[in-house]
């Protein structure tokens, strides 16, 4: 059996809206953003740390970012064969405030989990939760393990439409947190986060529709254009709106021959 992509079901390829991509967001962890770290009292090892990965994946950990561009937020980003993982508590990795308050806003992210090394294997949880009151109060996204499809590593690339999400609105104070945790018996815990990206997608109507063909200028070619595709349905043949295109559309055109404004 072969798959594209590679690791399908769980990534796809998606056909983007027909529109402008406004990015409302985006860091791939090249430069300092503003995130933050609050790690539990009893934390002793792991806390998220951002930069090349170092550990080369022996022990759960990401060998590399998830993006290419090289830097990512890892939890405790030693060197290979080091104890670094998490243990003793839980560290959480914060976002800086994004303005959300595009209808269709859609938050993307890159995630690695790992709790399968280590004597008790599949016993600790990762959470993503996403906040629109700026960190004030919080509402999970996702929760991975104890055990699972996403408990063994492996970059996953995930988007939410947030309107989506119930409990959550579409303001200008949203964040999203990303919690490692190791708190019951020692295990082995690695985790990863790249390539977070908040956009938003829309459509604007052209400023002159009578220029059917797009080249700037209503002329032969845009009454050729309506005429060729005379009584269709909605379109952009039909410039005018009322659902077929006709008499009125040639109108249009004859009426703003020239240079569009």
């Amino acid at each position: 059996m072969v798959t594209n992509p590679s690791n399908a079901p769980d990534s796809y390829y998606v056909i983007p809206e027909i529109g402008e991509i406004a990015v409302l967001f985006a860091d791939n962890f090249e430069t300092d953003q503003g995130w933050a770290v609050e790690n539990s009292d009893y934390l002793t090892n792991g806390s998220w740390e951002r930069g090349t990965p170092q550990g080369g994946g022996v022990r759960g950990d990401p060998p590399t970012d998830a993006d290419g561009s090289g830097q990512c937020y890892v939890t405790g980003n030693g060197l290979e064969g080091q104890d670094h993982d998490v243990d003793g508590g839980t560290t959480t990795l914060i976002s800086p405030v994004m303005d959300a308050t595009e209808a269709d806003a859609e938050i993307s992210y890159y995630r690695w989990y790992n709790n399968s090394f280590g004597i008790n294997p599949h016993e600790d949880i990762f959470y993503v939760d996403v906040s629109d009151d700026g960190g004030s109060s919080w509402v999970n996204l996702e929760t991975l393990g104890p055990d699972g499809p996403y408990v063994d590593g492996g970059w996953f690339h995930k988007a939410f439409l947030i309107a989506d999400i119930a409990g959550i609105s579409n303001t200008a104070q949203f964040r999203i947190r990303f919690i490692a945790s190791d708190e019951g018996s020692p295990s082995v815990v690695e985790a990863g986060v790249d390539g977070v990206e908040l956009e938003a997608s829309y459509c604007e109507d052209p400023e002159c529709p009578q220029d059917v063909n797009q080249d700037g200028l209503v002329d032969i070619d845009d009454l050729f254009d309506v005429l060729a595709h005379w009584a269709e349905g909605p379109g952009a043949y039909d410039i005018n709106n009322d659902g077929v295109v006709d008499i009125d559309d040639v109108f249009e055109v004859l009426a703003n021959w020239g240079p569009c404004p």
